[in-house]
């Protein structure tokens, strides 16, 4: 994580100090793709959801017989989030998840490195607490460019 990384992340807790930090568990879903998917940004609350991923599965011979890592959903709510990043390498990223009342805001922190035209894909798959599902999510993306 960059300096400027830990300085944002520094900065937006103080802008939640009446928040709730939520731990998540980030997980890799090797073989699912999210560039076909319509949205940026998916929640997934139960197994018949979870299984629908693999409606994007990539078409290559290591995942044909992928499987995804089990979730329990009775207790967990499972987001995920992609977008194209430019810049000159593989930009890094990191989350702060928060919760005021029932509503929840998931942060993306992107540090692109440089202004290099080349697109980055990322993604991010994580498990939080079960969610209501009267609540609320919502994702912000934060982006900073470092130089190289």
């Amino acid at each position: 994580m960059g300096i400027t990384s830990i300085l944002i992340f520094f900065l937006s807790c103080l802008d939640h100090a009446e928040q709730d930090i939520i731990a998540v568990e980030s997980i890799d879903l090797n073989c699912v793709s999210m560039a076909g998917m319509s949205d940026r940004s998916v929640i997934v609350n139960n197994n018949d959801q979870y299984q629908k991923l693999l409606q994007n599965r990539l078409a290559n011979e290591a995942c044909s017989n992928y499987e995804l890592p089990r979730i329990n959903f009775e207790n967990s709510t499972l987001i995920g989030f992609n977008s194209v990043v430019v810049g000159c390498k593989k930009p890094e990223i990191s989350s702060l998840v928060t919760k005021k009342g029932g509503d929840y805001l998931i942060e993306i922190f992107v540090d692109q490195k440089g202004h290099c035209k080349m697109g980055h894909f990322i993604s991010l798959w994580q498990v939080l607490p079960k969610t209501q599902d009267e609540s609320k999510l919502s994702f912000k993306v934060h982006t900073t460019t470092l130089k190289q």
